[in-house]
């Protein structure tokens, strides 16, 4: 439900899920002012407040169509992606079905990495 668009990468909702919180890579999709400094904390706040109210009531599966911040972060995929390289290897160690699977969406979010960043 975070691929809206099918690429092989998963958006991020709001900057605390890539667990950077308020790193300044995310300013210009938080519209971040960034001079003077002091006006940084009260638009973080101010920004943060506005995801939280309109994620409010809404179901996960709808919250990325919303579009309020969606952002296909580069390390949150590469953490995914090697998350699914993981699962193929352990599928494979102990012998349980799926690992090709994983081995697929490994590769398709590896591509997709490679090819949008």
């Amino acid at each position: 439900m975070r691929d809206t668009d099918g690429d092989g990468l998963v958006s991020i909702i709001q900057p605390d899920e890539s667990g950077l919180d308020a790193s300044p890579k995310y300013d210009t999709a938080m519209r971040m002012p960034h001079d003077p400094p002091s006006a940084t904390y009260p638009a973080l706040k101010e920004n943060m407040e506005r995801l939280f109210r309109a994620y409010e009531h809404v179901p996960m599966a709808e919250q990325v169509a919303l579009d309020v911040f969606a952002f296909e972060d580069v390390m949150v995929n590469a953490i995914y992606a090697d998350g699914w390289r993981a699962l193929a290897g352990l599928a494979r160690i102990v012998g349980l079905p799926g690992g090709e699977a994983c081995e697929r969406e490994y590769r398709r979010t590896l591509v997709a990495l490679v090819e949008k960043c």
